[in-house]
């Protein structure tokens, strides 16, 4: 892992690809860079929100609640991330972990 604030330029780079990526329906490429973001910075909320989103829509709620759990974990500040994780675990029958 490298030092995060230095290799920011570099990961706002493989963001705009993998964005790029993902539009054109490339989905194994994004999925690439998103993988190589999380390389630099495991924390990286943006690229967990994407992944957790992606899972979520292709039904692979398991991992999806796992990314949201980490977001939740690591920053918690929006409530978008709250709502993220609670229908995530709506979706996966888990009421205490929803409420």
């Amino acid at each position: 892992m490298q030092n995060q604030e230095g290799a920011l330029p570099e990961i706002q780079a493989l963001e705009a690809a993998a964005f790029r990526a993902a539009q054109s329906g490339q989905d194994d490429e994004a999925t690439r860079l998103w993988g190589r973001i999380l390389a630099i910075d495991p924390n990286h909320v943006r690229t967990l929100t994407v992944l957790g989103q992606r899972a979520f829509r292709q039904g692979d709620t398991q991992s999806a609640r796992i990314a949201f759990q980490r977001i939740v974990d690591l920053d918690g500040s929006d409530a978008q991330q709250w709502i993220h994780l609670a229908l995530t675990c709506r979706n996966l029958n888990d009421e205490q972990a929803e409420e």
